[in-house]
C-alpha cells in the first residue's frame, strides 16, 4: 500500500511515521539476521524469510523518505527536492509490489518446479519494473508516468500473489496431510499481510463503485487517478474479493478439526473493516477532520501495524527459523519484546488521533497492554520451544542453495539503488 498524505495532526503523523519506521526496521533486521544465522533451517524457508526481511527494509526506507517529505521546513527542502522524494518513494513502492510477487513464488512452497525457473521469473519481474517505469516516462513523463508505472507493478505483484494463494488454498485446504493444509493456511496469511489494502476495497468491486480508491494517498488527484482505479478494479479487485469470500466460506464449512479460527477471524475482520471503510467514504463528508483522520490513520496508518503482526504469526507458527537453538531463541525473545513495545506505541498513537486522552492515561494503557503481552509472549515461546523440531511445511531442502539468501540480499540492494535512480529520472520530468 502506498504511503499517503493527510491534514491530520502533524505531530501525530510524524510520530506514527517514526514508530512505523522503527517497527519495519526491527522486523527487517530480525528476519535478515535469522535467515543468515540459522543454517539448520531449510534453505527454502531461509530464502522466504530473507525476502520478507528485505521487504521490511525497503518499507523502512520508504518511511524515512516519507518523513523527509512531511517535514520539509525542518530540513529546508525546496519544492524540487520534494518532487524528487515523491518520485523515489513511488518507485520504491513499485519495487515492493514486485518483491511481493516474488515472495509468493517461493513461500510457503515454491510455485515452480526448478530453482532456475524461479530465478528467471524474478528477473522478468525486475525487468518489468524497469521497462514499465522507463516507457511510462518516455510516453507520458512526470506524474502520469509514475502513476502508470506503479499501476503496472501493482497489477503484476498483486495478481501473482492472488493467483498463487488461490492455487494453494483451493488445492490443499482440505488435504489429509496437515503439512499441505499448512501451505494453504500460510498462503492465506501472506495474502492478508501483503494485500490487505486491496482486500479491504472489496465493496468497490461488489458494488461496481468506481470512485477514487486512493483517498488519503499521494495518488489522489493524479493525472491517471481514474485509469488507475479502473485497472485495479478490472484486474486485482475481483481476484482478492473472490478469494476473501472463498476463504470465509471454506473456513466456515470445513470440518471442525481442520478449521483455522485465526484465518476465519482475520477474513471476517477484513470483511467488516472493508465495509466500514466504504461507508465512511460514501457517508462522511470528505472535507471533514474525521475523514482525514480515517484516511490516514486507518486506511494508511495500519499498513505499518497489521503486516508485521501477521508475519510474526507466520514466522512463529510455521517454524520458519530454528527455535531449538538457545542463542537464537533468547535473542528472538528480546527482539519480540522490542517489536511488541513499538507496536503498542504505534497502535495507541492511532487511538489517540480519534480519542484524545491525557498522556498519563495513554501511558497507563500502554503499560497494561505490555504487561499482558509480555506474559503472553513468555507462554508462546515456551509452547514453540516444545514443538520446535516439528516440520510443519512440506519444504524441499534441496530447492535453493546455501548461498541463495546472501545472493538475494545483494540483488535487492542493487535493485533498490536502481529504483532510486528510476525515481530521480521520473522526478526530473515533473
Amino acid at each position: 500500500m502506498l504511503l499517503g498524505e493527510s491534514v491530520a495532526s502533524a505531530g501525530s503523523v510524524e510520530e506514527l511515521i517514526i514508530l512505523s519506521f522503527g517497527l519495519s526496521a526491527l522486523m527487517g533486521i530480525t528476519f535478515l539476521w535469522l535467515s543468515l544465522k540459522d543454517e539448520k533451517t531449510s534453505n527454502t524457508l531461509r530464502v522466504g524469510l530473507m525476502q520478507m526481511g528485505l521487504l521490511f527494509m525497503v518499507n523502512s526506507l520508504i518511511f524515512v523518505i516519507y518523513y523527509l517529505r512531511t517535514s520539509p521546513e525542518l530540513f529546508g527542502f525546496s519544492d524540487k527536492v520534494q518532487i524528487y522524494l515523491l518520485a523515489i518513494s513511488s518507485m520504491l513502492n513499485l519495487f515492493t509490489m514486485i518483491q511481493i510477487g516474488i515472495l509468493f513464488t517461493i513461500f510457503p512452497l515454491p510455485i515452480l518446479a526448478k530453482r532456475k525457473n524461479t530465478i528467471r521469473l524474478g528477473a522478468a519481474l525486475i525487468l518489468l519494473m524497469s521497462v514499465s517505469a522507463l516507457l511510462a516516462n518516455m510516453r507520458f513523463g512526470g506524474a502520469t508516468g509514475i502513476y502508470l508505472a506503479y499501476n503496472i507493478g501493482a497489477v503484476a505483484g498483486i495478481g501473482i500473489s492472488a493467483f498463487v494463494t488461490a492455487r494453494w488454498y483451493l488445492l490443499y485446504r482440505s488435504n489429509k496431510d496437515p503439512k499441505y493444509r499448512n501451505v494453504a493456511i500460510a498462503s492465506a496469511f501472506l495474502l492478508f499481510a501483503f494485500n490487505g489494502s486491496s482486500i479491504m476495497l472489496w465493496p468497490y468491486t461488489i458494488f461496481f463503485d468506481q470512485r477514487d480508491l486512493f483517498a488519503g494517498s499521494f495518488l489522489e488527484g493524479g493525472a491517471l487517478a481514474q485509469e488507475v482505479v479502473h485497472m485495479m478494479l478490472a484486474f486485482n479487485g475481483p481476484l482478492v474479493a473472490i478469494i476473501l469470500f472463498a476463504i470465509i466460506f471454506k473456513e466456515g464449512t470445513v470440518e471442525r478439526e481442520k478449521r483455522d479460527y485465526t484465518i476465519l477471524g482475520l477474513s471476517v475482520a477484513f470483511l467488516i473493516f472493508g465495509l466500514a471503510n466504504y461507508l465512511v467514504q460514501i457517508l462522511v463528508p470528505s472535507d471533514g477532520n474525521f475523514a482525514d483522520l480515517w484516511n490516514y490513520f486507518v486506511v494508511t496508518g495500519t499498513f505499518g501495524l497489521i503486516r508485521p503482526l501477521i508475519l510474526i504469526i507466520v514466522a512463529l507458527r510455521f517454524n520458519i527459523f530454528d527455535l531449538t537453538n538457545e542463542k537464537i531463541r533468547n535473542r528472538t525473545r528480546v527482539i519480540a519484546l522490542l517489536i511488541i513495545t513499538v507496536w503498542a506505541a504505534a497502535f495507541f498513537e492511532i487511538i489517540q488521533a480519534f480519542i484524545p486522552m491525557p498522556q498519563l492515561l495513554s501511558a497507563a494503557l500502554i503499560g497494561a497492554f505490555l504487561a499482558f503481552a509480555i506474559g503472553w509472549e513468555d507462554k508462546i515461546f515456551e509452547n514453540l520451544a516444545d514443538r520446535a523440531d516439528e516440520k510443519v511445511l512440506p519444504v524441499d531442502d534441496q530447492y535453493f542453495e546455501d548461498d541463495d539468501p546472501y545472493r538475494l540480499m545483494m540483488l535487492t540492494i542493487a535493485v533498490t539503488v536502481l529504483a532510486i535512480g528510476l525515481g530521480i529520472l521520473s522526478g526530473g520530468s515533473i
